[in-house]
């Protein structure tokens, strides 16, 4: 009986450790890159997607070339973003650009090289980015040779000339007015997201202070972005979904949340209860005060800002 069991161990041992080993020969890589389109053939101002998909293990630093953007040097970058799963000890970042050309023909979006080590190792590893091609086709499939001239225009009566002319000079208002408001939300979406939080906000500000609006008294509008900068840069910084939340629910939040340092979350409070009471209230501050909660702002990116590896 004794031998049996002594045998059946000896199985065991083997049978586990040959099943170890296939293991180990199965575990993933630190780090997986590549790159791919949603299409490759499309036709002329059709908006395509291209999208640059990182696996890796979540010690890991990333760093992408400087010039990396000169890569879509041929394509309109209308929009673009990040986003971030982690999984045990692996992440998934997916860095994606959404792109359009009017120029007909084949395209090559090069390979390129990213820097990448371990947050305890001084010397950085190269992996290199797959080139992806594709082709954008013209709509016209028939010869120019066949498309007709356009036949001359016919003459309204009066009445019906200043009708038209009235409509057509009230839709190009209409269309100018939500051009500029459309302009503007869309200068606020596109963020690169290989630019540092801190940078972003840094930016921000600055062109919040260009506007001048303290001076013009347009102090609704100057808290309404202010807190907006700072709502954004803790979205980015700190991973808390800040710009979706009302004040109330944010503060809920944060409350237990110990990602944000705790010596911040009561004048957070203040300084959002009080930019509500400038943007819904109507209350009228002062411009110094205007210029302490930005100064605020500014501090609080100073002081919380992700050290950058040298």
């Amino acid at each position: 009986m004794s031998k049996k069991i002594i045998s059946l161990l000896i199985f065991t041992f083997f049978f586990l450790s040959k099943n170890n080993l296939c293991f180990s020969a199965k575990q993933n890589p630190p780090i997986e890159a590549k790159a791919f389109l949603n299409k490759n053939s499309l036709f002329i101002g059709e908006r395509f997607t291209y999208t640059i998909l990182i696996k890796t293990e979540s010690d890991i630093e990333i760093e992408f070339p400087k010039d990396f953007l000169l890569n879509l040097k041929e394509f309109n970058i209308v929009n673009s973003g990040l986003s971030s799963k982690k999984f045990f000890k692996r992440k998934i970042l997916k860095y994606w650009y959404i792109l359009d050309t009017y120029l007909v023909g084949k395209y090559t979006i090069p390979a390129f090289a990213i820097k990448y080590r371990k947050k305890t190792d001084n010397l950085w590893k190269d992996l290199t980015i797959n080139k992806i091609e594709l082709e954008v086709k013209t709509l016209l499939t028939q010869d120019i040779k066949d498309i007709k001239d356009i036949k001359g225009p016919k003459k309204f009566p009066d009445s019906t000339y200043i009708l038209f002319l009235a409509i057509g000079i009230f839709l190009i208002i209409v269309s100018v007015f939500f051009y500029f408001i459309f302009l503007k939300k869309q200068k606020k979406t596109i963020l690169n997201p290989l630019l540092p939080p801190h940078i972003i906000a840094y930016q921000a500000l600055a062109e919040l202070e260009k506007n001048d609006y303290i001076k013009r008294g347009e102090f609704k509008i100057y808290y309404t972005e202010l807190s907006e900068i700072l709502r954004g840069y803790i979205q980015a910084r700190f991973k808390i979904k800040a710009l979706e939340l009302t004040t109330e629910e944010f503060i809920s939040k944060i409350k237990d949340d110990d990602t944000l340092p705790q010596e911040y979350k009561n004048p957070l409070k203040d300084f959002l209860s009080y930019c509500d009471l400038v943007k819904f209230a109507k209350y009228i501050p002062t411009e110094e005060d205007a210029i302490l909660r930005f100064s605020f702002v500014k501090e609080f990116v100073d002081k919380t800002k992700e050290q950058q590896s040298i």
